[in-house]
């Protein structure tokens, strides 16, 4: 409390007072200035002040999805890029008219593997055929579909599907070094092998007389071809 006493120069004495409340200028701590996620995920900041109100500033390539008045804001953002993005998170704390020093919380969003799966063929014949499958672009991979793998896990598979109707679909899970994720598929199409019977002709055979087939009749023969397909013969003499 201020008491100030005027005195006029006829020896008047007037007196008044006014009371100065003094407000702490908040301080902000941080219990770390820097977070690490994935492209698409999202962390926890936390700070800390000696009371207040919590104002974030947002970048632009970046977005605060809960807690923004808050110590402990939920972030979030996505990055494009092939390289590390670091957007940055300005904080303030107010009490009253009073506001602390701003500080500052970089947020390091690493981009997702680019997973590629090469094969050695997209279809494949019935009769034991396979396909290798290379998967790149991560550190360690996971497969699904590995009941007709040769294993569940590793960037170098042999697919043998069996299925003839549907094609076979193959899921890789990518994991790189920073623990980032991301997945890619490829369908591998199983074809029915053709088997060919002969009917006719003497149980799948004929003597003919000299001078071939030229002046001979012969006993038809029929070639089937299952599944649909076409047939090629060999004369051998």
């Amino acid at each position: 409390t201020i008491s100030v006493v005027g005195t006029s120069t006829a020896n008047c004495v007037s007196s008044s007072t006014y009371t100065l409340t003094v407000s702490p200028t908040p301080t902000i701590s941080l219990s770390s200035s820097t977070y690490t996620i994935c492209s698409g995920g999202n962390t926890t900041f936390s700070v800390n002040a000696n009371g207040g109100t919590y104002s974030w500033a947002q970048p632009s390539d970046a977005s605060i999805t809960s807690g923004s008045a808050t110590a402990t804001p939920n972030v979030t953002s996505t990055n494009t890029t092939a390289v590390a993005t670091t957007p940055v998170f300005t904080v303030t704390a107010s009490i009253g008219s009073c506001t602390s020093v701003a500080q500052t919380v970089t947020l390091t969003v690493n981009p997702l593997p680019v997973i590629n799966i090469a094969p050695t063929s997209t279809a494949i014949c019935s009769d034991g055929g396979s396909s290798t499958l290379t998967a790149s672009g991560a550190n360690t991979y996971t497969w699904t579909s590995a009941a007709t793998l040769s294993a569940p896990t590793g960037s170098v598979v042999i697919a043998v599907p069996t299925d003839t109707n549907t094609p076979t679909t193959y899921t890789v899970t990518g994991t790189d070094a920073n623990a980032c994720v991301n997945t890619n598929t490829i369908s591998i199409t199983v074809n029915q092998t053709p088997t060919v019977s002969v009917s006719g002709g003497g149980s799948n055979s004929q003597v003919v007389c000299g001078g071939g087939l030229v002046n001979t009749t012969v006993n038809g023969i029929t070639f089937k071809v299952t599944a649909a397909g076409s047939v090629s013969s060999t004369n051998d003499n």
